[in-house]
């Protein structure tokens, strides 16, 4: 019968295999959680880009509407409206 012991030099081995084993997988983890991160904020990044280009486009429209209602606006009427009275010859005080 044949008795196989094992010895130092293979308890090392072993070791340094179980070693570089738990480096693999926790690299390839690594690895695996860095890409979804990376994956989110380039779709974070693009909603915003989308969003930011939305915003542009309604913040131009609502510059057009509110240069439109002032064009229209005459404030002499709206002031002849309210009562006011427009003096030809104003005495300003010293």
């Amino acid at each position: 019968m044949t008795v196989i012991e094992f010895g130092q030099k293979d308890i090392r081995i072993n070791a340094l295999y179980i070693v570089m084993g738990v480096l693999v997988v926790c690299s390839v983890f690594f690895s695996i959680v860095s890409y979804s991160r990376l994956s989110s904020l380039k779709h974070n990044t693009e909603k915003l880009e989308k969003d930011i280009a939305h915003e542009q486009v309604r913040n131009a429209e609502l510059k057009t509407a509110l240069s439109n209602r002032l064009a229209e606006f005459d404030a002499e009427e709206y002031l002849l409206a309210q009562g006011y009275v427009f003096e030809k010859n104003p005495k300003y005080s010293d």
